[in-house]
């Protein structure tokens, strides 16, 4: 896979792309729902081509109901390092800010469940939901 954008851009730190290309690798636990909403959707933001790319913002109401139920203590790492990656493409322009918002709310949601925090993590999906509609198919 060729991160091709990264070399167009200006000053950017080691620390960038090492965080960014760890979340391209996807999580450690092989979790269908969350390589699909976050990895394949990166990868394309990064202009990967073919394979695991998710070209549409839009996100499959199964596949957020997969990666809800899939997410466990060993996506804790990989949901963190989503959260840095984000945080580093809305600063340096790679992703639009209203699907940065979007998607790091997600992680932060999972991250939620996997601590135990239900309640938040679905009002948080649940807010996404409503304040978000164009970025989930039913």
């Amino acid at each position: 896979m060729k991160v091709k954008l990264l070399l167009k851009l200006k000053p950017f730190s080691l620390y960038e792309v090492c965080v960014i290309a760890a979340t391209l690798r996807g999580p450690d636990s092989q979790h269908g729902g969350l390589k699909w909403v976050f990895t394949c959707r990166l990868r394309h933001l990064l202009g990967a081509k073919g394979g695991f790319t998710r070209p549409e913002p839009a996100i499959e109401m199964k596949e957020l109901i997969r990666m809800i139920e899939e997410v466990d203590d060993v996506d804790l790492h990989y949901l963190s390092r989503v959260k840095e990656a984000l945080s580093v493409m809305g600063k340096l322009g790679l992703i639009a800010e209203d699907e940065c918002d979007v998607l790091f709310t997600l992680a932060h949601a999972a991250i939620c469940l996997i601590l135990g925090q239900h309640d938040i993590a679905m009002k948080m999906i649940e807010n996404l939901l409503d304040e978000h509609p164009s970025f989930f198919e039913w």
